[in-house]
């Protein structure tokens, strides 16, 4: 019997290339797959993006939404050196009177920004954002702090805002932290003037920071010259306080000001 032919396809070259080959070929779903995940990272923000600039264009009620994908667009890496996600960030907060992201998104837009057109538009947002509003920063009193993380601020005018659109500004800035619990210290932007926030007074002049240290209101909504009660030993709500317990009564515009060694509530 003759043996079998053998052919180039037999020798030990080719049956290795041959297993290679095999190995190449299943790798290259993974390759691929690693490759379009990397694809989709880099570009993740532009989806962010592009889709919070199609919400506000289509339906301006839900600037909400396009804020917080903008802000997700920023947190990035690449995001955070796109130029267009921070200034359309910087644009639509600015409308929406969302002044404390305003701010530091203009300035970043234009410490991002590459091309001419693109640093004339963020110097002109950041111009504007300051010829109109100061900044306050408050920082909250240390014999509440430690009790106290997070609360409210109640913002009202020491005087009366002429200008119908700075009220408009100021009245939008002073529903939405009436209604949004903070931490302390932070800082707000505000049409120039003179103002209170829990109390305590402060003015917003052009080009300067106001400081104001404030005691939070721990709970939403409150209304002046309705009793408000703070104390500092952590205990809250409607309870019997025996003496020499420290507490903070907040009654009137001079709340701030006023502190009490013991008070007895029903």
């Amino acid at each position: 019997m003759m043996p079998p032919m053998r052919t180039a396809l037999d020798s030990p070259r080719c049956q290795a290339l041959s297993l290679h080959l095999s190995l190449l070929m299943g790798f290259l779903p993974l390759l691929v797959s690693v490759k379009a995940m990397a694809a989709e990272g880099e570009g993740a923000y532009k989806t962010s993006r592009d889709q919070a600039i199609h919400y506000y264009k289509q339906d301006k009620k839900r600037w909400k939404i396009s804020l917080n994908l903008l802000r997700k667009a920023t947190s990035t890496s690449d995001g955070a050196k796109d130029w267009r996600s921070w200034y359309n960030f910087a644009r639509i907060a600015n409308e929406q009177n969302v002044l404390e992201d305003a701010f530091p998104a203009a300035v970043k837009s234009l410490e991002v920004a590459t091309r001419d057109g693109q640093k004339q538009k963020s110097r002109a947002m950041v111009n504007h954002l300051k010829r109109t509003f100061g900044a306050v920063a408050f920082s909250q009193d240390k014999r509440q702090a430690e009790t106290l993380q997070e609360g409210y601020i109640i913002l009202d005018v020491d005087k009366a805002i002429i200008n119908m659109q700075k009220k408009k500004v100021f009245n939008s800035i002073k529903e939405r932290f009436a209604e949004m619990k903070v931490a302390l210290p932070k800082t707000l932007y505000l049409p120039f003037g003179e103002y209170k926030a829990n109390g305590a007074p402060f003015v917003i002049k052009k080009g300067e920071e106001a400081k104001a240290v404030l005691f939070l209101f721990a709970e939403p909504g409150a209304e002046e010259g309705i009793p408000l009660l703070w104390l500092i030993g952590g205990i809250t709500g409607a309870a019997a306080l025996v003496a020499g317990i420290g507490a903070w009564i907040l009654i009137t515009d001079d709340h701030q000001d006023i502190a009490v060694d013991a008070i007895i509530t029903k």
